[in-house]
């Protein structure tokens, strides 16, 4: 039969499910800190001690507020990071596709044009969302205040994804369009430049849809 802390540890464990390495190191510590304070209290009788050990340790839903909003605190900075490095990448690859590729008919125009001007549109969006956030003061507890607050990361880094997605759609459409006809015969720093731009984007795609995911998490923890 399992115990109470048993009881209180699956209870923990499950409230930090979005991310299972997470879960399971605060259930090994928490496990530790539960075993030592039952320990501390022999004279007790064991559930008497399990209940007085988990008294102070507190409810299991407020450790996992705490770790959630930790969690979701640091997948934002990793996701700015994240929008940065892509940033880079697509504006290095736009200069080398302006300097090794020769623009041929109205197709490669409008390409050049929706790549430029997309990006634009990325670097207004993401900009402006970095700055509104940081104008936010830090969250000190997971309440919706703070929910709502990722949530508008979340729209922001989609928003910026969107137009990134488009600008390098674009990129790709101009070197198709090239005067070279074909990508074989593209510039092979144009092709890495634009191969790497598609791996960032990706990962920034994965960033986001992680962010979504432990956001909304933490939005059914407090509705719980």
């Amino acid at each position: 039969m399992a115990s109470l802390i048993d009881h209180y540890l699956n209870d923990l464990e499950a409230q930090l499910d979005f991310d299972r390495r997470l879960a399971r190191r605060v259930r090994d510590e928490f496990a530790d800190h539960l075993a030592e304070a039952v320990d501390a209290s022999r004279g007790l009788a064991p559930d008497a001690a399990e209940r007085q050990a988990l008294a102070r340790i507190g409810p299991a839903r407020s450790i996992a507020a705490a770790f959630t909003l930790d969690a979701l605190s640091r997948q934002t900075e990793r996701l700015w990071l994240v929008i940065l490095a892509t940033f880079l990448a697509t504006f290095l690859a736009m200069r080398l596709r302006s300097l090794g590729l020769a623009d041929s008919g109205t197709a490669s125009l409008v390409a050049t044009l929706v790549d430029r001007y997309a990006f634009v549109g990325a670097l207004v969006i993401g900009c402006g969302g970095w700055l509104a956030a940081r104008r936010r003061p830090p969250a000190a507890v997971l309440d919706d205040m703070a929910t709502r607050g990722f949530r508008m990361v979340t729209l922001v880094a989609t928003a910026t994804l969107g137009a990134l997605v488009v600008s390098i759609g674009a990129g790709l459409a101009r070197i198709a369009s090239s005067s070279d006809g074909a990508f074989g015969f593209a510039p092979l720093l144009v092709v890495a430049g634009s191969l790497v731009e598609l791996g960032l984007v990706t990962w920034l795609m994965v960033q986001v849809l992680t962010l979504r995911r432990r956001t909304g998490r933490a939005r059914a923890l407090l509705a719980g």
